[in-house]
């Protein structure tokens, strides 16, 4: 019966330790957002988690896939860059492999990204299962800024 007891009052603890965890901890992970005119669009993500932006190149007309990293500092780092074609207006460093063009070793850091919204750029992000189409946060023409931030500051951000 006392052990029974003792179970208790362990799993007790247990629950308030990973209570206060919670509390210190999760204010520090970084929250992506993703923000324009139209909507915002947020994930939580951990620092080092990759995150895809894919578009097509506005003068070359190809396929652009860009890894970039959560960065602890609140920012981003980009990692590498795969075009999927060769040609005038596009970089000539890189391996070649199949059909693409890769800039790998990068380590470029960036505290946020802008992008601006034509319907030929087809800006695409991915963050692990997550896909959003960033034309439907801002219209035609429109902006939408890319960043990291803590939980809290999203309220400073607007709702």
């Amino acid at each position: 019966m006392k052990q029974a007891g003792l179970l208790g009052k362990g799993a007790v603890a247990l629950g308030i330790l990973v209570l206060l965890a919670a509390l210190f901890l999760l204010p520090l992970l970084p929250v992506l957002v993703a923000e324009g005119s139209k909507g915002r669009w947020v994930k939580v993500c951990l620092p080092g988690q990759s995150l895809w932006v894919e578009y097509v190149h506005s003068v070359e007309r190809t396929a652009v896939r860009d890894r970039l990293v959560v960065s602890w500092d609140g920012g981003f780092i980009l990692r590498e860059s795969r075009y999927f074609s060769y040609g005038a207006g596009l970089p000539t460093e890189g391996k070649l492999g199949e059909g693409e063009l890769v800039i790998e070793g990068r380590a470029t850091p960036l505290q946020e990204l802008v992008f601006r919204i034509f319907d030929s750029s087809s800006y695409v992000l991915y963050v692990g299962q997550s896909r959003v189409e960033l034309a439907r946060l801002a219209g035609e023409g429109g902006r939408v800024t890319l960043r990291v931030l803590r939980p809290w500051q999203l309220l400073r951000f607007g709702s």
